[in-house]
């Protein structure tokens, strides 16, 4: 009898049992990154000149040379002489694949400014991270490398009725739902297809999934793949024996790549897969991912799902983030295993073959690995997703101890101690975001473990510290995931608020406590 879907209580398992090895692809639109301005008056017409000037005709039949703003000698378009006319505006601009600038005018002219990031090139790596336009009319890009370049004044004219031009008109350059094209073309690089053979059962079984390339080698071809373990695992208890994985935009059979499970957690519904020296991966437009601070998200923060679905190719669809991070009860891919997952629930569209796939945020970053969805009746567009914070850290620790060595699961330390949410309250910060914070209080210390005779009860936990990583613990899911990063000798470092004085501490789990996760 062939296999269909997977049930896990209420989630549906986004991998799919396939029956025919050739699949088509299913593309998506991949074009520019929008960036909104504020509702503005038309400027008629704009064109560069020969010289590299740049022209703004207006309604009244006038036209203003700017200056040069493009060019091999291009300096920044100079002021308005007489003024800035506030009544001309932009009404958009766009960085397109290119890294070119393209202003968009309110009567749908537009003027390409030329590449504005990048060095010998568009570096895709540094992104326009903001933008204004300041009290002179000039627009300034802001970059996620922490520097910004002014391109010169790009509105306004001059004339009599010139006012006082507005101030620090900003622009939103992610959020929305077109700035998910740019975002899709950042991030689908790094999403491959998986599909999983499993001739080692009776009867043989096929799956199909999705997989994230968390590290890549371009000179070697050696890349490193993320994906759900229940996308390799078959119920009747085997790993996939023969797993072939394609990169974005080459779904031909003589582009299957070769594949191999590393290790898992099937607790956790996570994998590794390994590619060695490969040829395709040398010369495609793979890349890794570029992984975002899970912690970092908010309800309504976008939530891009790239991945597999139904097992017809890499595709993407658009959605919300509405809780950053809550646990959900379940039963794992064994169909007998009771385990509580942290997860990202989400409003985006995902369906069978998107397991193991990304989910990824307005700039193309990774926030979580895709991973279920709600069947439940009269229930709609509940997804999950394994936030990005956890999976990095389980993806280092199996690396760590299943990476040509003698595990194909990752290992936890047991501390010793037992914690519990002692006060959880929500807070506005400084950017008008609702935070929740948690006190994560120590309630009891395990006789004959390291932490007996350090830690007592009633101690608050402030931070925790691994291999020279400081975390806040603020939620108690940052203990959780920080000690995932602890090798079997290390220490881990605490600072715990103990009768209101704030006190450091330091233990080192024995390497026998380290167990499977």
């Amino acid at each position: 009898m062939k296999k269909t879907t997977k049930r896990i209580l209420s989630l549906f398992l986004m991998s799919i049992l396939v029956f025919a090895s050739v699949l088509t692809l299913s593309s998506c639109d991949l074009s520019a990154l929008p960036i909104q301005l504020p509702e503005a008056v038309s400027i008629t017409k704009t064109e560069i000149n020969e010289e590299g000037e740049l022209i703004v005709h207006y309604s009244d039949g006038r036209k203003e040379n700017l200056g040069i703003v493009v060019g091999e000698d291009g300096k920044d378009g100079k002021d308005g002489e007489d003024g800035i006319d506030t009544s001309v505006l932009v009404t958009s601009a766009a960085i397109n694949a290119s890294g070119e600038l393209v202003l968009t005018y309110s009567d749908g002219t537009e003027q390409n400014l030329g590449v504005v990031v990048g060095k010998d090139g568009v570096d895709t790596s540094v992104r326009v991270s903001a933008a204004q336009i300041n009290a002179s009319g000039e627009l300034i890009l802001y970059y996620s490398d922490g520097t910004e370049e002014n391109l010169g004044v790009v509105v306004g004219k001059d004339g009599e009725d010139a006012d006082a031009p507005p101030t620090n008109v900003e622009i939103n350059v992610s959020g929305n739902a077109e700035s998910a094209t740019a975002a899709v073309a950042y991030a689908a690089p790094s999403v491959v297809s998986v599909y999983c053979k499993f001739t080692n059962v009776y009867p043989a079984a096929q799956s199909a999934g999705s997989g994230v390339i968390y590290s890549l080698d371009k000179t070697t071809g050696d890349a490193l793949i993320i994906t759900n373990y229940h996308v390799v695992y078959d119920d009747s208890g085997a790993i996939a024996n023969e797993i072939g994985v394609y990169v974005y935009g080459s779904r031909l059979e003589k582009y299957t790549i070769p594949a191999e499970f590393i290790g898992g957690s099937m607790r956790e519904d996570i994998a590794v897969l390994r590619v060695t020296g490969s040829e395709l991966l040398k010369s495609s437009i793979a890349k890794a991912a570029t992984l975002a601070d899970s912690d970092a998200i908010y309800p309504g923060d976008t939530a891009i799902a790239i991945g597999n679905p139904l097992g017809y190719g890499i595709s993407a669809t658009y959605g919300k983030v509405n809780v950053p991070t809550e646990s959900l009860d379940t039963v794992a891919c064994d169909n007998r295993t009771e385990v509580t997952l942290r997860v990202i629930r989400i409003d985006t569209a995902v369906n069978g073959g998107n397991s193991g796939g990304g989910l990824f945020d307005g700039e193309g970053r990774l926030i979580g690995i895709v991973n279920a969805k709600s069947i439940e009746t009269n229930v709609e567009n509940v997804g999950y997703a394994l936030p990005a914070n956890k999976v990095r850290a389980l993806v280092d620790n199996i690396v760590y101890h299943c990476l040509d060595g003698d595990y194909i699961t990752p290992l936890r330390p047991t501390l010793g101690i037992t914690v519990q949410i002692a006060d959880s309250l929500a807070s506005v910060n400084g950017e008008g975001l609702i935070d929740i914070t948690e006190t994560v209080a120590v309630i009891g210390v395990d006789e004959g473990t390291a932490a007996y005779g350090v830690f007592l009860e009633g101690d608050i936990l402030v931070s925790v510290t691994v291999a020279e990583r400081t975390v806040q613990i603020t939620r108690m899911h940052h203990l959780l995931d920080a000690i995932l990063d602890l090798r079997p000798g290390e220490s881990i470092a605490f600072k715990v608020l103990r009768d209101g004085v704030e006190t450091a501490l330091s233990i080192t789990p024995a390497k026998s406590l380290y167990n499977p996760c």
